[in-house]
C-alpha cells in the first residue's frame, strides 16, 4: 500500500491468506481503491497470448526451465532470493524439452520444437 498513489487502486489477484494485517485507516485516508480478483476472463487470457506472440510482453526471465532433479534446489531458491524468476517449469528427462524462446527470436511464446507426442 505504502507505494500506491493517493487515489490509486491495489488490486488483489490469485489466492491469499483467509485474514492478514489490513492499513485501514492509511487507505481510508489516502482515498486507495482496493479491488479483488479470483480469476482472468477469456478476453483477459486471448489479449495476453497476443502480446506474447506479438512480442509485446515477455515470459524470460521470470519464468526458468529446468531438469526435475533440480526442482527442490529451485523450490528453496524461490523462497529465499528469486530474484527475477517467478516460476520454474520442471521437465522429466524422459519428456520432450518445452523452451522458453530468448529475446534473439522474433517470438517469445513456448515451444515445443521438435517433440512429437507420445
Amino acid at each position: 500500500m505504502k507505494a500506491t498513489r493517493i487515489g490509486g487502486t491495489v488490486v488483489l489477484s490469485g489466492l491469499h491468506d483467509e485474514t492478514g494485517p489490513f492499513p485501514a485507516a492509511d487507505i481510508i485516508r489516502r482515498e486507495i481503491i482496493v479491488r479483488g480478483s479470483y480469476c482472468y476472463s477469456d478476453e483477459d487470457f486471448q489479449s495476453a497470448l497476443g502480446h506474447l506472440e506479438t512480442g509485446a510482453m515477455r515470459l524470460d526471465p521470470w519464468i526458468e526451465e529446468a531438469p526435475l532433479e533440480e526442482g527442490g534446489t529451485w523450490f528453496e531458491r524461490l523462497l529465499s532470493e528469486p530474484g527475477n524468476v517467478s516460476k520454474v517449469l520442471l521437465r522429466p528427462l524422459d519428456r520432450c524439452p518445452w523452451t522458453i524462446r530468448k529475446s534473439s527470436s522474433s517470438s517469445p511464446a513456448p515451444t515445443a520444437s521438435g517433440c512429437s507426442p507420445r
